[in-house]
């Protein structure tokens, strides 16, 4: 019985590594990063060097995880369509395609809306 649960368990764990791991973290919108035009996250998901003017401005974040910067750019493990200013659509010019979203279905692409 108990090496059923500890398998049922383990199977559950890898799962959920699977489905949420990789996701970017969100962080609640810092009034002092956002009015400088960026965003808080993990200094490891930041697509540019952190400008030394920046360090700093995400202090309630900070608190959760202390590697929080502001940043300017999208997260490196960031997916979703939406994101990205786009909506996932059935045709799109292939200049404005987001190959890095990966939340549209039914052979939709991620197409930034203009």
């Amino acid at each position: 019985m108990v090496s059923n649960f500890a398998g049922i368990l383990t199977i559950f764990l890898v799962l959920f590594a699977i489905a949420y791991g990789d996701d970017p973290a969100d962080f609640p919108i810092e009034k002092g990063c956002s009015k400088a035009g960026g965003i808080c996250m993990p200094t490891d998901e930041c697509p540019v060097e952190i400008i030394a003017d920046y360090k700093g401005l995400c202090p309630n974040a900070n608190k959760k995880d202390p590697s929080v910067q502001c940043c300017h750019g999208i997260s490196l493990k960031e997916t979703r369509c939406q994101r990205f200013g786009g909506e996932c659509q059935p045709r799109c010019p292939d200049d404005l395609k987001v190959p890095r979203a990966k939340d549209c279905t039914d052979g939709k692409v991620c197409c930034v809306l203009v």
